[in-house]
């Protein structure tokens, strides 16, 4: 993904408008699924033992209805053709997952977990938050184009770098700083709360 926003960025005539599609529909389902998956983590890092079956189906099913984009989403998939929803699909059984696996995971996997859903929703916040702050600017110097000239002309430089800090994320929670002293992406902004795992 970093790769392909760089691409984009330094070459946008020599790469596919279905590549330029495909990010941006890639970042439209990451913001619609953030706090659905933020709800979810945070529900599977503080239960102490797996819900059966019957319980865990009706905490997802009240997950879609409380996030109705995420249903449209996931019909809109389904309507592309198996080869398209399948491994979206698969995607969404594993975090679904999560409600079973969690609780049996160890505390440092629970932390990691909550680390790295408290760094995309960080990213979805500073990042849109830039976009806006990038449009308002863009707007003062050019209000006859819809204020949007500027924030065009940057959007892949800044999945770019949106996707390193993804990237770089999983690193981090996995080497020995993070173990001894687990923290957010960005430090005290922390949405989730890393290391909040008192039962719910």
């Amino acid at each position: 993904m970093v790769l392909a926003a760089l691409a984009v960025a330094l070459m946008p005539e020599r790469v596919p408008t279905s590549v330029r599609e495909s990010m941006e529909f890639v970042v439209l389902v990451e913001v619609l699924f953030c706090m659905a998956q933020a709800t979810l983590t945070d529900i599977a890092t503080r239960i102490k033992k797996p819900p059966p079956l019957w319980l865990g189906l009706l905490i997802l099913g009240g997950l879609a209805l409380f996030n109705p984009d995420v249903v449209s989403v996931v019909v809109g998939m389904f309507r592309q053709g198996w080869a398209i929803f399948l491994p979206f699909g698969w995607s969404l059984v594993e975090r679904g997952r999560e409600l079973w696996t969690m609780p049996r995971a160890s505390q440092l996997e629970k932390l990691r977990r909550r680390a790295l859903v408290s760094g995309r929703i960080s990213l979805v916040l500073v990042f849109g938050g830039a976009a806006v702050a990038t449009l308002c600017v863009s707007y003062l110097l050019d209000n006859g184009r819809g204020g949007a000239p500027l924030l065009e002309r940057t959007a892949f430089w800044w999945l770019a770098a949106a996707f390193s800090l993804t990237a770089y994320d999983v690193v981090r929670v996995h080497r020995p700083a993070f173990e001894r002293h687990p923290r957010a992406l960005f430090g005290r902004f922390d949405p989730l709360g890393v290391t909040d795992l008192a039962p719910v």
